[in-house]
């Protein structure tokens, strides 16, 4: 028998009742949520039979979008039969309290993690990525080294004024003080969650992209084995650590190769956006009554978004979760028919994205303290004398290309300026290197 996604998205609609106060754009990001739910389902279903294979009983869901996973998780829980039970941890963290935590020695190697990343970074951008707030001793070393705090560096690890500040032992002092600091607290904070040096292996879970904030963890917990899953992941710019094994969601049950894996995942800040939880960044940790208590960043005008867009796909997604349950008991031998329509849920959300959701990705401010140390905002305009300068100018494909790349979601781009048979276009250059996207999608209607 086939299995038609067409036909389940219409059996979700009609058995999950609207809330009548929505309005028309609620209503539609609610509708989009359900029919998008088997995909995020079966993401949780893959990190649960991984954790039953592990005889583990705790997945590590990982801030922000880890708050997203976890109510997914609780919802399965809920109405799925098991016999074994696998309970959802979330684990309030972020590259910004891991990194300098996990940081050995201060040289300009153990710094390669980072720069590998941003090959472009100001001393002040570093001290951001490094947590440190104290900044004005700091000021006055780089005066010393004849270092603009503000400058914008590229290659800092071949400056000799960034070799000089780290073969400085005043800045190397402070350093080391204050990778003491983060260190002992975010390990007591991870005491408190149950992981410590005997703890032989767990499992975690984040939406990817190289797992940088796991390698963190797995270097300051070298007796501990990570299995980390993610939604997707992207090639890995550092050395993997020995006790970490990373799998993607992605790659593992819905792509057939890494070309199609990394097609999907070219612009990832829309993945995020939707996955998005409304309660902030953790920034730091700070120990109050015997117990360490995770210091969190909320930004209002990231916020909106959640509040105007996001919050309404996720709850039509676990709106969807227990109808879903109940169609894969009743119908176990679709299994692998999932997967491919998941691939086509994918595709559709970022590749072919309905105008609401590029609506509310060029309405965001997106934190991006670590690397860049600003919050970045996202909003686009895009005109006619803008096109034309591009065209008209020498070299003006990489101009337009370059133009894309920036927008931070090509397609959501097109989408939002009504350009279909653009996106269309610029879909199938992506893909030109996975011989199954034709396949796959270009018979499919272009709407969900």
């Amino acid at each position: 028998m086939t299995f038609h996604l067409d036909k389940l998205s219409l059996y979700l609609k009609r058995n999950i009742p609207l809330p009548s106060h929505f309005s028309k754009n609620e209503e539609n990001l609610f509708n989009l949520g359900i029919i998008s739910g088997l995909l995020f389902y079966e993401y949780i279903k893959f990190i649960l039979e991984e954790a039953n294979k592990l005889k583990l009983q705790r997945v590590y869901y990982f801030t922000r979008e880890g708050e997203f996973f976890k109510k997914i998780h609780e919802q399965i829980l809920r109405y799925r039969k098991s016999e074994t039970l696998v309970i959802p941890y979330l684990l309030e963290s972020s590259r910004l309290t891991t990194f300098v935590a996990s940081l050995s020695d201060i040289s300009l190697a153990s710094m390669m993690r980072l720069w590998s990343m941003y090959r472009s970074q100001s001393v002040s951008t570093m001290c951001k990525s490094l947590n440190i707030n104290e900044i004005e001793i700091l000021k006055d070393i780089c005066y010393k080294h004849e270092l603009d705090f503000n400058e914008k560096i590229d290659s800092p690890w071949l400056d000799q004024r960034i070799i000089k500040l780290f073969d400085c032992s005043d800045f190397k002092d402070i350093l080391h003080e204050h990778i003491i600091k983060k260190r002992n607290l975010l390990i007591k904070y991870l005491e408190e969650q149950d992981i410590n040096n005997s703890t032989e292996k767990i499992i975690t879970s984040d939406i990817g992209w190289k797992g940088s904030t796991q390698d963190n963890l797995s270097l300051i917990f070298k007796n501990t084995q990570f299995h980390a899953y993610y939604f997707g992941l992207q090639p890995f710019l550092n050395i993997q650590p020995n006790n970490i094994l990373k799998k993607s969601f992605l790659r593992s049950k819905i792509t057939k190769n890494i070309s199609e894996e990394q097609a999907l995942l070219k612009f990832v800040s829309p993945i995020e956006m939707i996955c998005n939880s409304p309660n902030g960044t953790v920034i730091d940790y700070q120990e109050k009554e015997d117990s360490i208590i995770p210091i969190k960043k909320i930004i209002d005008s990231e916020n909106y978004v959640y509040e105007r867009y996001t919050q309404y796909f996720q709850m039509g997604v676990l709106e969807a979760i227990p109808y879903l349950v109940q169609f894969e008991n009743q119908n176990s031998s679709y299994s692998q028919q999932l997967y491919l329509s998941c691939f086509r849920i994918a595709e559709k959300l970022w590749m072919n994205p309905p105008k609401i959701l590029a609506e509310a990705y060029f309405n965001l401010h997106h934190d991006e303290t670590f690397g860049l140390g600003e919050i970045i905002n996202k909003e686009i305009k895009l005109s006619i004398p803008l096109l034309f300068s591009c065209i008209f100018q020498r070299n003006f494909l990489n101009n337009i290309a370059s133009f894309l790349w920036s927008s931070g979601w090509a397609q959501g781009l097109f989408s939002y300026y009504n350009l279909s048979i653009l996106n269309k276009l610029y879909n199938l250059r992506v893909f030109k290197k996975s011989e199954s996207y034709s396949a796959k999608v270009i018979s499919q209607d272009d709407r969900f």
